[in-house]
């Protein structure tokens, strides 16, 4: 089953749901499969429209495309290794879903902070470019998450070692 609403796999019935996102705690188990870094995109239709933020200040002067359903805006958290940054970003689409959210960048609709491996062909082809490469978000992963147990079964153990070594980030 695909969904970007956090399941309860308990409740849902699943042994193992896979999150992308820094967790809270609960009484799941989570286990990290690979880090999820994010950047900052835009089109370059939309870059020469509106222009390109040098700093994160400047964002809240964008449209942004933001992940989530809070139509009035969320704050941002931005760091260069030396300072933090929150602006407040508001835009013309709230959706929960990433692909959708690249889709609309790549339209021209905004700027918008998702995971690399969402956004990679799109860099690669040119149609998003990569925005304020110094600033990074809080860090986000992937992660495994399943009920408490005193013994994990067999198959979800070898499904989540599986996951585990396809999603290793490769030594390059």
């Amino acid at each position: 089953m695909l969904s970007d609403q956090q399941v309860d796999p308990i409740k849902g019935g699943f042994d193992v749901t896979i999150r992308i996102a820094s967790l809270a705690d609960s009484s799941m188990v989570a286990r990290q499969l690979a880090p999820a870094p994010r950047v900052l995109v835009a089109s370059p239709g939309y870059l020469k429209r509106a222009g390109t933020p040098e700093h994160p200040k400047e964002l809240a002067g964008h449209a942004f495309l933001n992940y989530g359903y809070l139509q009035s805006g969320v704050s941002l958290q931005l760091s260069n290794g030396r300072e933090t940054q929150s602006v407040h970003v508001t835009g013309p689409l709230h959706a929960n879903n990433g692909d959708l959210l690249a889709q609309a960048a790549e339209a021209g609709m905004g700027i918008a902070l998702l995971p690399t491996f969402i956004v990679e062909q799109a860099l690669a082809r040119g149609t998003l470019v990569a925005l304020m490469c110094d600033w990074q978000a809080p860090p986000i992963s992937i992660n495994a998450v399943y009920p408490t147990a005193r013994r994990v079964p067999m198959k979800t153990r070898a499904f989540l070692d599986f996951l585990k070594n396809e999603l290793a980030p490769s030594a390059a």
